[in-house]
């Protein structure tokens, strides 16, 4: 059976996927994946957490004669199934399944559904659960192909490995398309005060990309912290691996600590951590008690539209310094 997976859109995604590209590995069952996004794809072809677990790799690209090519090279190889990876709500993405041609097509279908996503045009659809986290919803995407039986439930979180670096990272931001996701810098540099004040062995690193240079400006400022920018993913997943603890906001990085074992602690505003929380096996959330969260990138379409009637990271406003230096101290003094 010629089986093609359609890669998620984005870092923290294509990481949440890979338990369940690992567990086809271990059933000896050989795929092709086409991604979509550039940084996707120099993960799959540079991160060794990746290796040797797919057979072909298809970037769609940028170019309107690229991604005719890379469809056309797809159809040529005429597919058995396609699996549209979770999650997977946009009618382009729809679309692109359909023309890539598969006999058999299986794509998410929200509960909220409506005709504009096209996901009519996926001819196995496969009904998202609510409560679940995304890494089990694409398992069962995988199911609902007959890839895998449903015993074979061989997903594991990312295990908890043994830092001694006394490093501890920061990223104090996320895309700039998310910065609801983003809590106040001033709670971060209290957090940072704390950690030179009890733990002034500890270097802090703190993270930022392109779309942090507000926040990056911030702490450009203050003594006693490493910025840490311009750096290419690879340098960037090797720096994060050596850290110790990895303390953020719900962002791509915070994927990235998990995957490499670190200790993690992150802080969640209108988000649903139930379906994009970091899958490693020492991972803390901190969440405020606003009763209307979770509202953003639920089990719904209409909650990938984040719009909030309230003042602006109410539910942020939930977490206090305090809590974020009650659990630095349990996972440092372990």
């Amino acid at each position: 059976m010629k089986i093609l997976i359609f890669a998620p859109f984005g870092i923290g995604n294509v990481i949440l996927l890979l338990p369940v590209l690992k567990a086809l590995k271990e059933k000896n069952i050989e795929f092709d994946i086409l991604s979509f996004h550039g940084a996707v794809g120099n993960i799959l072809h540079n991160w060794e957490e990746f290796a040797g677990l797919y057979k072909n790799h298809f970037h769609l690209g940028k170019s309107k004669l690229q991604i005719l090519k890379t469809i056309f090279a797809i159809r040529k190889r005429k597919y058995d199934v396609s699996v549209l990876s979770f999650p997977s709500a946009k009618f382009h993405y729809n679309v692109l399944s359909f023309i890539c041609g598969a006999k058999r097509r299986v794509g998410s279908v929200y509960s909220d559904n409506s005709f504009k996503t096209l996901a009519f045009l996926n001819n196995t659809p496969y009904k998202v659960i609510e409560n679940i986290h995304d890494t089990e919803q694409n398992l069962n995407l995988i199911k609902k192909a007959d890839i895998l039986n449903s015993g074979d439930c061989g997903i594991e979180k990312f295990p908890h490995k043994i830092h001694t670096n006394k490093i501890i990272g920061f990223h104090v931001g996320c895309s700039k398309n998310a910065s609801y996701r983003r809590w106040d810098v001033e709670n971060w540099e209290r957090v940072a005060a704390f950690l030179k004040e009890s733990y002034p062995d500890y270097e802090l690193q703190f993270f930022f990309g392109a779309d942090e240079q507000d926040e990056q400006r911030f702490f450009e400022t203050h003594s006693g912290i490493k910025i840490m920018k311009n750096l290419t993913l690879n340098e960037l997943k090797n720096s994060i691996s050596q850290c110790r603890l990895f303390l953020s906001n719900d962002s791509g990085l915070m994927h990235i600590a998990a995957l490499c074992g670190v200790d993690t602690v992150s802080v969640w505003g209108p988000s649903d951590k139930r379906r994009t929380g970091a899958f490693g096996e020492n991972t803390v959330v901190l969440s405020g008690n606003c009763e209307r969260r979770p509202c953003s990138h639920s089990y719904t379409i209409k909650s990938h539209k984040f719009t909030c009637q309230f003042p602006s990271k109410t539910c942020l406003d939930g977490v206090a310094p305090s809590d974020f230096i009650e659990k630095i101290n349990e996972l440092l003094q372990r």
